[in-house]
């Protein structure tokens, strides 16, 4: 009985070669930066973390819920509700190339004196850019930062 070797051999297009390593360097989805309110209509239960620390202090749920749900006159308030927001969206996966700059500063800045117009400067760049200076995107509102997010 004779013995049959098979020897087999594959060729790929160069197309299908292209779709392969096209497949191999696409990033799997990151959630989107959210904002103050997106976080405050969010049951905490729902939340990434069970607290946070918002320049050198530490915010439980229910500190974290105050803080977002107050009226943030005095540029500190309003820094640490943008620093929460900002934390709590990198806590669930959001891109941190961008920002995390932003966020040591504003965890520093939270720990020393500042000026009124450096806290407001900093809440801005992490929320969004109310003035016409030439500061970077809003973090949580516009999501150049993290393209194809979910």
């Amino acid at each position: 009985m004779p013995r049959w070797i098979v020897i087999g051999v594959v060729l790929l297009s160069p197309v299908t070669a292209q779709y392969q390593s096209n497949a191999a360097s696409l990033t799997p989805e990151k959630p989107c930066p959210q904002s103050v309110q997106y976080w405050l209509e969010l049951p905490p239960t729902r939340w990434p973390v069970e607290s946070l620390r918002l320049g050198g202090q530490r915010y439980g749920m229910e500190l974290l819920l105050r803080l977002l749900g107050s009226e943030a006159r005095q540029p500190q308030a309003y820094l640490r509700q943008q620093l929460a927001a900002a934390k709590l969206s990198l806590a669930s996966g959001a891109e941190p190339s961008a920002i995390a700059a932003t966020v040591a500063e504003a965890d520093q800045m939270l720990q020393r004196f500042a000026t009124r117009e450096q806290m407001l400067a900093l809440g801005d760049a992490l929320e969004t850019c109310v003035s016409l200076r030439e500061s970077s995107e809003a973090y949580t509102r516009y999501r150049r930062y993290t393209p194809g997010c979910r």
